[in-house]
């Protein structure tokens, strides 16, 4: 995605496109990425029970691991429900 974004900056910046197509593109850009990101996990997302530092989806597929604290894993799981 960095890449795609990338490429519309300098099409921009070369005058290959105008404000109007880059901001286009990048908007189809983000809503294309966000459906991705719903369709691949699905809320809520919660906490794993053995160590307390996985995030997990509402099927218990592994969304991330943190390493250091079962704090970070709750604020993430948090933030992903829209809680914060």
């Amino acid at each position: 995605m960095e890449d795609k974004i990338f490429d519309i900056v300098t099409d921009l910046i070369r005058d290959d496109i105008s404000k109007e197509q880059a901001i286009d593109k990048l908007l189809i850009l983000h809503s294309v990425s966000k459906r991705y990101d719903e369709m691949t996990f699905k809320p809520p997302f919660r906490v794993g029970r053995k160590q307390g530092k996985a995030v997990l989806d509402a099927n218990g597929i592994l969304v991330t691991f943190f390493e250091k604290s079962e704090t970070q894993a709750l604020l993430f799981c948090d933030y992903l429900n829209n809680v914060c």
